[in-house]
This record gives structure tokens, sequence and C-alpha cells, in this order.
């Protein structure tokens, strides 16, 4: 990735999420989804997702991991 040098981890997030989107785009997708967690929703929400529903019963393994569905919607022509 362009950018982003080995053991720099500023501007890894941004990197990734702009590299999906641009994937996305020329998929011809109109909307990006993720499950965040807690820690992830701040993040996602930087780089334009938004909460689409709170998952407060997300049992894994049987530990209770609370997550948020979240969208991005996308402009394809960029």
């Amino acid at each position: 990735m362009e950018g982003v040098l080995p053991g720099d981890s500023r501007g890894v997030a941004r990197a990734l999420v702009e590299a999906v989107v641009v994937m996305a785009r020329e998929l011809g997708l109109s909307e990006l989804h993720t499950h965040a967690s807690r820690t992830a929703r701040p993040v996602f929400e930087r780089f334009g997702f938004e909460v689409r529903r709170a998952n407060d019963q997300n049992w894994i393994r049987g530990e209770n991991l609370p997550n948020y569905d979240m969208r991005r919607t996308l402009d394809l022509a960029g």
C-alpha cells in the first residue's frame, strides 16, 4: 500500500478503507457493511460509516461481545 511503511501504524486504517472503497466502486457496489466492535465504531464513523443497529447480545464462544452493524453508502462517481 502506498504511504504505509513497515512499523508505522499511522494511516493504516485509512489506507485499508480507501483501498476497499476503490475496489467496491470498481465492482459497482453501492454500499459497504461491517460489524464493528465498540472500539472500532469511532474509527469506522470517521470513514463515513453509520450505525444501523446495535447488537447488545452478540455471543461468541460463550462471551458476549456487543458490536454494531454499520453501513457506508458509496457515491459511484468517486
